[in-house]
């Protein structure tokens, strides 16, 4: 009988053998990376016979060099396991990225997973191994959902809430009470987001029926308040804690010690709230060691007992309790009976803002701004209260605002980095109606590069007359240089527009003058042109004009160009030229930087001036021109007058289906006069 199951075993092992050939023969011969791959996994597997990691490494090698994503993830499995194969980590991960960029789902969940998670190859990245396990799931691994949620509801990143949404009919018939729970803690903490209250307390009801504390404890957080869908009944709470206490769960006593404590139940009992701290103590609870800390710290019960604060609080902290650290800050800063030491308050104040307690921000702010600290450093208060304000930490506006005020302002507005602080100190005193004043400290915040600061010291110099030592030209020339402006146009254009300045176009007139001379600005070009064209200030010379213009349009200014075109069409100063208006108007519309211009060009199209006529390429010169005219967000009118005269020209010369579809999308914008009375010329 026992020589008949060796003979068996012996002949079934052969023929084993025999397939196994046969397979790699056929494998080998069609190229085929899943025949390699099977190979290779039933070898990993010991499908008939005992695992052979050598040979799994074989097949598995041959499938890689073929791009088999499972292969290539198998194989890093091997080196990450050291089967058949010394131990190598770095060359595991190295084989997961590959198969991961191949779409691989269960390479991509192990990134995530051991590398980035915990930090087990990689920098620990929370953020990242949250991305991968999104991408896991996206190429189709479904467990991934449950293992971004529980990640999630640890508090330790932020929440693709969407993605959560999405999977919580997976979540919540998940077979994993872990993973069930998950998502009961999700929809607690957001639950304004979700507004699934219903669902909260069933899933938590399943889960606390099979005596898990979490979901018990989370029943008595729901009767706290009425924000999760349940009426506030704190005996009801109490009654869910306490249950879920007798189930070992910590934090529940801290929260019966609470209860007690405050009264919420009836009258303050300290003694029973004591008793349930010091059991939540016991049970490893952060948050009761730091309750027990505060009722000694307070003497609750009847004697201060800093030490024993001390060292409860120095325990929470350790475990990662974030108030914990705050309290111990406290402690060293200003506690009566204990020594003040500023350095450690600073120390256990950087820590917990490092762990997320963005609240500290305020605490470092105060021990900045101290006098007799010798931490004290107003800018690094600043500094902390700015990035406060940023994090949006609740105080921090009032904090910054308080700082920001009385002698503290006037040290920041002088100070050479603070050029806002200097403005706002100016809007102080403008508003208390002290006006010299305001103007020395807008001068200020103008001497450091404050963006508006200019049109305020304009001003103090030209409405209110006051002697900044400058003068209002000195003021705008220095503006100028600072933005990279040319100083004579720019102060020409100042004088020709009454900017902050009395309006004086013999003064503009010089400054544009020296600018064409010095640089051939286009735009006191352009000006210089107006102001002869027009008689501004001085005997009209159209000539001059004319070249000016020609000076503006060869410096790329397409103004230039429109306004010689409308000198040559209209024939008012200079014999009329129809060749040469639409050669300077098609320059100027080829900028495409004027609505107006492109839709004179427009016009010209479309009725044939000077023998130019082009229906097809107007109609597309009055779309463009009613675009641009949108994005500037001007000249409403015009961009009225355009789209009539796109929809008439379109009832004339349109034949397409899409032309007349077009024609009736603008017809709206023709009123009855407009569509009557319009005419293109």
């Amino acid at each position: 009988m026992q020589t008949k199951n060796i003979t068996t075993s012996f002949i079934f092992s052969l023929f084993v053998l025999f397939m196994a050939h046969s397979v790699l023969a056929k494998a080998v011969s069609a190229n085929s990376a899943e025949s390699l791959f099977e190979l290779g996994y039933a070898a990993e597997l010991g499908k008939g016979t005992e695992p052979d990691y050598g040979k799994a490494i074989e097949y598995y090698q041959q499938a890689v060099e073929l791009d088999h994503s499972q292969a290539i993830h198998n194989l890093g499995s091997l080196y990450n396991s050291g089967l058949g194969v010394q131990r190598n980590r770095e060359k595991a991960l190295s084989l997961w990225r590959r198969s991961s960029s191949l779409g691989n789902q269960f390479s991509t969940f192990n990134l995530g997973g051991g590398a980035y998670l915990r930090g087990d190859g990689y920098n620990r990245d929370l953020s990242k191994a949250l991305e991968y396990f999104l991408l896991s799931h996206s190429q189709g691994y479904k467990p991934a959902a449950c293992t971004y949620a529980r990640v999630n509801s640890d508090g330790n990143s932020s929440h693709d809430l969407s993605f959560i949404k999405e999977n919580i009919p997976y979540l919540s018939q998940h077979s994993d009470v872990k993973c069930r729970f998950a998502l009961v803690g999700i929809l607690f903490d957001h639950v304004e987001y979700f507004q699934q209250t219903e669902l909260l307390f069933r899933l938590a009801s399943e889960l606390a029926s099979e005596d898990y504390a979490d979901a018990i404890f989370v029943l008595g957080l729901m009767h706290v308040s009425n924000r999760h869908g349940q009426e506030k009944d704190l005996r009801k709470a109490a009654a869910y804690y306490l249950k879920a206490a007798e189930l070992g769960h910590g934090d529940a006593f801290a929260n019966l010690g609470y209860l007690h404590e405050s009264g919420e139940l009836g009258r303050p009992d300290l003694e029973t709230a004591r008793q349930y701290y010091e059991k939540a103590v016991e049970s490893g609870s952060v948050i009761g060691m730091n309750n027990l800390a505060i009722f000694h710290r307070a003497g609750l019960g009847g004697v201060v007992d800093l030490d024993l604060a001390y060292r409860l609080y120095t325990k929470a902290a350790e475990l990662g309790n974030v108030m914990a650290l705050i309290n111990l800050g406290h402690l060293n800063k200003d506690f009566d009976g204990l020594q003040i030491d500023h350095y450690n308050a600073q120390m256990f104040y950087e820590e917990a803002y490092e762990k997320g307690g963005y609240a500290s921000l305020l605490y470092l702010s105060e021990l900045y701004s101290d006098e007799s600290s010798p931490l004290f450093d107003l800018y690094a208060a600043k500094q902390s209260l700015e990035e406060a304000l940023e994090r949006q930490v609740v105080g921090s506006e009032v904090a910054l605002s308080k700082l920001l005020s009385g002698s503290n302002l006037e040290f920041f507005a002088s100070d050479s980095d603070s050029p806002e602080a200097a403005y706002t100190l100016a809007m102080k005193l403008k508003e208390k109606g002290d006006n010299e004043a305001a103007c020395k400290w807008y001068k200020v915040a103008f001497d450091k590069h404050h963006e508006t600061a200019f049109e305020n010291v304009m001003r103090c110099i030209t409405d209110n007359h006051i002697s900044l030592n400058l003068t209002a030209e000195q003021v705008a020339r220095t503006w100028a240089v600072r933005n990279e402006w040319d100083v004579n146009s720019y102060i020409g254009e100042l004088y020709f527009y009454g900017i902050e300045v009395p309006q004086d176009y013999n003064k503009a007139r010089v400054f544009f003058e020296r600018s064409v001379v010095e640089v051939s600005d286009s735009i006191a070009a352009n000006n210089l042109g107006k102001i002869y064209r027009d008689g501004l200030a001085i005997t009209s010379d159209i000539n001059k004009a004319m070249t000016y213009f020609e000076i503006a349009a060869q410096q790329g200014l397409s103004l230039g160009y429109y306004n010689m075109a409308k000198e040559y069409r209209s024939g008012e100063r200079v014999a009329i030229n129809p060749t040469l208006a639409f050669e300077y108007m098609q320059k100027a519309a080829a900028f495409k930087d004027s609505p107006e211009v492109m839709f004179e060009y427009a016009k010209m199209l479309n009725t044939g001036y000077a023998g130019q006529l082009d229906i097809s390429a107007s109609h597309e010169w009055m779309e463009r021109a009613r675009v641009e005219n949108h994005k500037e967000v001007r000249m409403l009118v015009i961009n009225k007058d355009i789209s009539c005269a796109l929809s008439i020209s379109l009832r004339k010369h349109g034949e397409t289906t899409q032309e007349l579809e077009r024609r009736e999308q603008l017809k709206k914008h023709c009123d009855l006069e407009l569509s009557t009375s319009w005419h293109l010329q």
